[in-house]
């Protein structure tokens, strides 16, 4: 594990830390330090920020440490390296308001770790191999080096960052109440572009609307809602959706099965990468739907038909049970599970109004599962000679669950043989 510490002489210290086990001890490894991480001269002066003295340099706000990363290019087999980053913020006042903001930046440092292998010349390489106890250059530590990265700078002033989609992605969250997803390789924004290759909700068009300026912003663990806390001390929920001047472009048929796509890319890992967490992502669908569900009920069905069908395909089901039935294969099947508690969700369009025909279908498998597990484990933990019986509660939420489930052994009473006559 890498660790990286900023002191008060301005000076980053990357450490390896590693966990033995075996011995049940701590072993920290100082690598480098990194005298010059401010942001250079030439990024501030191409920012247009002064130099002279009354203004204050940018200070550190953040340091965030990227682990490897799989490339977005197929063609590269290796994966990205390690990557340090250094959020420097500047707030450039004049002399009589000090507390009146003229220019607020971020700036963005950059460094990518590598692990190369020190190469010694040949004539030294001959003369070790000539010792007896000489060290050949195969026995030679890997030097670590951080190399340095172009600065970006954002005219905007840095909350929040958060990585996304196995560190590929960047999400910044600034004190205005924008949200921006920055590609992690170049650092440049990820704009609307419906391609044959979906990478993020943020390319099919959706995102976080404007709001007022706020004081700090957190972001859920899929990046699909954001907590974000104003200047009175209140707290606001926002969702991802589509902007209302993209207008019916993104709602043809090619939209709304990107969206779909997007989605279902995004649930995948949620349901592998974020705690199986994905409640976020159902709020975001529901919230697409309603935005042309009342006039275009069809396309609502579409978008749904598509994300549901898609899913299945992924989970390639095996449902001919004639021959030799698995059914453990098929309980313990966890995404199958999480498939059909979002099939149920995506149903839910109101109190007032009834649950889709699909959604439905979902809740009563889902009921049944429940109810073979049950059993499965009571059969387990219960001796021959008892009998099983369960009471189950439901909430009144609209949850695919039980809220409670309780099983009774109870045991088989011998009766002689005049009595069963």
């Amino acid at each position: 594990m890498l660790v990286a510490t900023y002191s008060v002489s301005k000076r980053i210290r990357t450490y390896r830390v590693r966990v033995d086990w075996s011995s049940q001890s701590v072993v920290i490894t100082h690598l480098r330090n990194i005298v010059d991480c401010s942001p250079t001269n030439d990024t501030l002066v191409r920012s247009g920020l002064p130099l002279t003295s009354p203004h204050p340099e940018p200070q550190l706000y953040h340091l965030e440490l990227l682990s490897p990363a799989p490339a977005s290019d197929l063609r590269r087999k290796e994966p990205l390296p390690p990557m340090l980053l250094a959020f420097f913020c500047s707030s450039a006042s004049t002399d009589n308001q000090p507390t009146v903001a003229v220019d607020q930046s971020t700036f963005i440092t950059r460094w990518e770790y590598s692990n190369t292998k020190p190469s010694l010349h040949p004539s030294f390489a001959q003369s070790a191999l000539k010792k007896p106890n000489g060290t050949g250059p195969s026995d030679l530590q890997p030097e670590i080096t951080f190399k340095r990265l172009q600065d970006v700078r954002v005219n905007k002033v840095l909350v929040a960052v958060r990585e996304l989609h196995l560190a590929t992605t960047l999400v910044l969250c600034y004190s205005d109440g924008s949200v921006e997803f920055r590609s992690r390789s170049t650092l440049e924004p990820l704009l609307r572009d419906v391609a044959d290759r979906v990478s993020s909700l943020a390319q099919v068009g959706l995102e976080y609307l404007q709001c007022d300026p706020l004081l700090h912003s957190a972001l859920s663990p899929s990046a699909c809602a954001l907590v974000s806390l104003d200047e009175e001390g209140s707290a606001k929920v926002r969702l991802m959706q589509i902007p209302q001047s993209y207008g019916d472009n993104i709602l043809d048929k090619a939209g709304i099965e990107a969206v779909a796509e997007a989605c279902l890319m995004q649930f995948n890992m949620s349901c592998v990468g974020y705690g199986n967490y994905h409640d976020d992502l159902s709020a975001v669908m529901q919230n697409f739907q309603k935005q042309f569900h009342k006039d275009r009920p069809e396309e609502a069905r579409e978008f749904v038909h598509v994300f549901l069908s898609d899913m299945y395909r992924i989970l390639q089901l095996n449902v001919d049970y004639s021959g030799d039935m698995k059914i453990e294969n098929y309980l313990k099947n966890v995404l199958h599970q999480k498939t059909l508690s979002m099939q149920h969700s995506l149903g839910y369009h109101g109190e007032q109004q009834h649950r889709t025909l699909p959604s439905k279908v979902a809740f009563a498998i889902l009921q049944l599962r429940w109810a073979a597990l049950t059993f499965l484990m009571g059969l387990k933990q219960n001796p021959p000679g008892t009998i099983l019986s369960t009471e189950a509660g439901f909430n009144r939420t609209g949850t695919s669950s039980p809220s409670y489930v309780v099983v009774y052994a109870h045991p088989i009473q011998k009766r002689s043989a005049p009595s069963l006559e």
